[in-house]
Parts: structure tokens; sequence; C-alpha cells
């Protein structure tokens, strides 16, 4: 009887060893499973990022057109109104980019002060009841700004980026 109760045990016992097995096999597989998500989720976040990225680029180069139709129309109490924002969009783009070469970083913040100066003299020619004389400058000012934010937008940029997260 204990030679029949021995060989039950040994049974047991290699059955759960197999079992042991298995759910070791199993935790791996569900470890790789998991580690290929968190990758997948990670390149779709860094995807996603760039996207959101580009849009913002994209308006901000929207409203650098805006103003530009503006100035050209001499519509200066509209487009008075565009100023503050495009600042704030240059300031986003610029805290947003960190890897951005230092040349671009200076040009963005030389931007926000170009952009700054024309807004302060939309505003005194519409203080003063005046045409704006200067506005072919500030057109010139606008498409330099617009170049810059074009060559941040390029996908060279967004390739590199892509690749370091």
């Amino acid at each position: 009887m204990l030679d029949y109760l021995d060989q039950w045990a040994s049974f047991i016992g290699l059955v759960g060893a197999i079992f042991s097995f298995l759910g070791f096999a199993v935790a791996i597989v569900a470890a790789y499973r998991a580690q290929k998500a968190r990758d997948a989720a990670e390149e779709a976040r860094a995807a996603t990022v760039n996207v959101i990225d580009l849009v913002d680029l994209q308006r901000a180069i929207a409203l650098i057109q805006r103003l530009k139709l503006l100035l050209r129309e001499r519509k200066w109490e509209v487009s008075i109104e565009l100023y503050q924002p495009l600042r704030q969009m240059l300031n986003d783009i610029q805290g947003r980019y960190s890897s951005l070469p230092t040349e671009q970083e200076i040009a963005i913040q030389e931007a926000i002060v170009q952009i700054r100066a024309i807004e302060d003299q939309v505003a005194k020619s519409i203080r003063d009841s005046r045409g704006l004389e200067p506005a072919i400058e500030a057109e010139e000012i606008l498409n330099e700004i617009q170049t810059l934010l074009e060559t941040i937008a390029s996908g060279s940029y967004f390739t590199e980026r892509a690749g370091e997260q």
C-alpha cells in the first residue's frame, strides 16, 4: 500500500511540476506581450505628440498668414487681436521643443520680440489714427517667422524627434 501511495505522490509531484513549468511559461509569454504592448503604446504616444505639435505649428503659420493679409488690407483693429495669441503660440512652441537647435530657439525668442514690436506699432497707429507706413517691414518680419516655423514643421525634425523617444 505504501508503494501505491509513493507512486501516487510521485505522480502528483510530477503533475505539479508540469503545471508549475506551464505557469512559468505562461508568465514569460505574458511579460513578453506586456512589453510589446508598452512599446506599441509608447510609439503611439510619440506619434500623437508629433501630430499635435505639427497641428500647433500649422495653426501658428496660418495665424501669420492671416496677419499678413490684414496688414496688406490695413485692417489694424482686427489684426491687433491676433498678436498676443501668436506670441503665446510661439512661447508654447519654444517650450515644447526642448531639442530645437540653439539658433532656432534664439530665432523663436527674437520672433516673439518682433511680434510684440509690430503689435506696439499697430496699436500706436490705431491710437494716433494714422496709416502704418512700416507695414511692408512688418510683413517681411512675419515672412521670416513663418519660414522659421515651416522649417521646424518639416518632416525631418519630427523623424529625428520620434527616433529619440
